[in-house]
């Protein structure tokens, strides 16, 4: 077993639902970011859109949606549920790693380019 699986398997046990309440919106973004569904229906890919919203592919649809959500908006939530959970710097790097990237040519909100 490498490391990126260890680490997996760790973070799946600290963040088990069966310890750590979340809603059922943010169960499925850190159940993605860990690799571990613990629902019927899962994320199994997001991405990050030029305007910095997030767009997800559900197991039971091939189709992107978006969610009301934007990829600064996840970051803060892992980190602050990183805070609550304790967890090591690792672990909170390995679920940021797991973020979709900016796309080169993204827009912020609020920003000249956007408007």
């Amino acid at each position: 077993m490498n490391n990126l699986e260890q680490m997996r398997l760790i973070l799946a046990r600290k963040l088990n639902p069966d310890i750590v309440y979340l809603p059922a919106s943010a169960r499925l973004l850190i159940d993605y970011l860990i690799g571990q569904p613990t629902t019927d229906v899962y994320y199994k890919e997001i991405n990050c859109c030029r305007d910095t919203t997030l767009t997800v592919v559900e197991s039971d649809h091939d189709t992107p949606a978006p969610i009301p959500a934007s990829r600064e908006t996840l970051v803060l939530y892992v980190l602050a549920l990183a805070h609550v959970v304790e967890l090591t710097p690792a672990e909170r790097a390995y679920l940021l790693s797991r973020i979709a990237p900016l796309p080169k040519d993204a827009v912020k909100h609020g920003t000249f380019s956007s408007l």
